[in-house]
């Protein structure tokens, strides 16, 4: 085997082993464009193998006569190959190559099926050229003038798209300049093999090498790519594996949050079921003792039973307080109203109790400060959250710590209600994050990153500022700003959380002789012991149920009814829009009790501006207060 056939051999093998690289690499998504380089190498390795045959001795004129052919028209084609990667875009696709070089590929296309067929570009005289030095003979076949002038087209229609590569290589595109070096050594190669062919030099033909060299670049380019692509996706596989493990943290977070909000939703109904039940024996508790306490006066019992009568209605008392802390967790996007900032802090502080107890020692220095405009329920629930985190920044001592609350006024006028612990703080870094949603320093512990982000959403609510600093000891503070009022206290105690009339002066006594009062409640006990209280100034009229209260109306009319909201069968929700629809103006005569709303549609009854209703145990001067006010005004409150 000479060496000229060695080496087309390799050079034809090369360039068929790039082309089915190039062919893998374009199975690979957003790898199209690697075509148009396997088309390239794959017509060189073409236009090599018809080299292997005019290397090889001992075939017919014929034979060496097709294997020209087809060298040309492979030759051809490499040419019309590089025009996509030139012209045709990032894809390197046909379709993105202008208009009039298509039109001139295409007419170059025609003339290479042309001279495949008939030839006219060769003669079938043998031409061949015989290099003794390296025991090379090569098989070329003449050429007419019009293979000459064949030949030369090949050469200027290369051209075009070397001029492009050239233009967007000084662009600023970057590895185009292999490509450009590879065409250096394709032209020198090719002048070369023009001047073995027509005799002017004795030397071994390098087209081979040439074709090579214009390959292997396109092959880098691709590889290069190949490896940045990868790289790229390794990197993008990394943050895409931290996202979804951020994300499923984050889904699983949500749904814990979900089911925490489930589980507080079911206690929040549960709290305003029990405190329903409570209150009912505990109004007529509160009522028996108030009799008792009258008949007590009346007869001068000794000191120590009045002492016991004191101490129980102190404990109805209390158990009253411990029901309004239960209404807590079940009123929602209740109505806003004038309070005292220390009494948010006490009702937070009872709720919070259990928290506390056991884990710090609270020290309360509680200044006189302006009313603020609140939602009170919410604002306990943020004092609340801020309790139980200092509570467990302090878990875990053998001593406990200490809180300190405080309440005060800011050199802008706002008030702050500051709760601040001796724990081991949180790093500045951590800080500013401390009320973001999902951000907690207790996952192990089975934190949520709710609580504080809950905080904030209240206090931004109520127009105000949360605010994360270190206490002079160490330690965290948090401190609640909210805009100061510069009015008097409201009408209404903070105990009562009820949206009650403002009456002045008692209103007016009832007619003489006593108006009549339709009294309407479930419980027996209830009911007679509120008729008995209140006979004294009205004519009562007792009705165990909303059907024989409309009986009553039926046979005789009334000036006053006074109706739990919760009533067997017909509710007094629609007791009233009975009454509505027979009597408008006694409907607006009618006050309701309730032990605490249950259900979504009594808190909806019990926030609208037309309904007067006092909380269940009632406070008896309160209660015939609002009954003798002949066109109650409703003052703004909670339910």
């Amino acid at each position: 085997m000479n060496a000229a056939l060695l080496l087309a051999i390799v050079m034809s093998t090369l360039n068929f082993t790039n082309a089915m690289l190039h062919m893998v690499i374009s199975r690979a998504p957003g790898w199209r464009s690697a075509r148009a380089f396997a088309l390239i190498a794959l017509t060189a390795a073409f236009y090599s193998a018809t080299n292997v045959v005019s290397d090889l001795p001992g075939f017919s004129v014929h034979t060496y006569l097709w294997a020209a052919r087809l060298g040309y028209f492979f030759a051809n084609l490499h040419v019309m190959s590089w025009y996509p990667f030139a012209w045709g875009g990032s894809e390197m696709r046909w379709d993105a190559i202008p208009t009039r070089r298509k039109r001139v590929v295409g007419a170059f296309a025609v003339i290479g099926v042309f001279f495949l067929i008939t030839g006219l570009h060769m003669r079938e005289v043998m031409a061949p050229v015989e290099v003794r030095w390296a025991h090379i003979t090569y098989h070329y076949m003449q050429t007419t003038r019009l293979g000459d002038l064949y030949g030369l087209l090949i050469a200027v229609m290369l051209l075009d798209p070397c001029v492009r590569l050239w233009q967007r290589m000084l662009a600023g595109e970057k590895g185009l300049w292999l490509i450009a070096a590879g065409f250096v050594i394709f032209f020198m190669c090719a002048f070369i093999e023009m001047l073995v062919v027509n005799g002017v030099i004795v030397f071994v033909t390098p087209g081979d090498v040439g074709f090579l060299a214009v390959v292997v670049p396109t092959s880098v380019i691709v590889l290069r790519r190949f490896i940045d692509d990868a790289n790229r996706l390794n990197t993008l596989t990394g943050r895409l594996e931290i996202e979804v493990h951020d994300r499923t943290a984050e889904r699983d977070r949500a749904e814990a949050a979900l089911l925490e909000s489930e589980r507080l939703a079911a206690l929040g109904r549960l709290a305003a079921g029990v405190g329903h039940e409570i209150n009912n024996p505990l109004t007529y508790l509160q009522l028996s003792l108030a009799r008792v306490g009258e008949h007590l006066d009346a007869t001068r019992a000794p000191e120590p039973v009045r002492d016991a009568l004191a101490d129980a209605l102190d404990g109805s008392w209390r158990v009253q307080k411990v029901v309004e802390g239960l209404r807590t967790y079940s009123r929602r996007h209740e109505a806003r109203r004038e309070i005292d900032p220390r009494e948010a802090v006490h009702a937070a502080l009872k709720v919070a109790g259990p928290h506390l107890r056991h884990a710090a020692d609270v020290k309360l220095v509680l200044e006189p400060t302006p009313y603020v405009l609140a939602d009170e329920p919410r604002l306990v629930q943020a004092l609340v959250n801020l309790l139980v985190n200092a509570s467990q920044a302090l878990s875990g001592r053998e001593k406990g710590g200490r809180i300190d609350v405080r309440t005060c006024v800011m050199v802008d006028g706002s008030v702050a209600i500051e709760v601040a612990d001796d724990g081991p703080g949180i790093p500045d870094t951590q800080r500013a994050r401390l009320a973001e949603p999902y951000f907690t320093t207790r996952a192990q512990d089975g934190g949520l990153g709710l609580g504080l982000f809950v905080t904030r959403g209240i206090v931004d609510a109520h127009d105000g500022r949360l605010v994360f600093d270190v206490p002079p000891g160490g330690g965290t503070l948090a401190r609640i700003e909210l805009p100061a009022l510069a009015t008097s206290p409201p009408v209404a105690s903070a105990a009562s959380h009820s949206r009650v009339p403002v009456v002045t002066g008692g209103g007016p006594p009832p007619p003489e002789g006593g108006a009549p009062l339709l009294l309407i409640d479930d419980e027996p006990i209830v009911l007679r012991l509120l008729a008995t209280v209140l006979e004294s100034e009205w004519d009562v009229v007792s009705a165990a149920d909303a059907d024989e209260a409309l009986r009553l109306l039926g046979t005789r009319s009334f000036e006053r009814i006074l109706c739990d909201l919760m009533l067997p069968g017909m509710s007094g929700m629609e007791l009233a829009d009975r009454i509505a629809a027979i009597d408008p103006d006694l409907r607006r005569r009618m006050v309701f009790l309730t032990g605490g709303a249950v259900t979504a549609d009594a808190q909806a009854f019990l926030s609208r501006e037309d309904v007067v209703h006092l909380m269940k145990p009632v406070d008896i001067v309160q209660l015939r207060a609002v009954l003798r006010a002949a066109l109650p005004v409703v003052a703004e409150g909670t339910a």
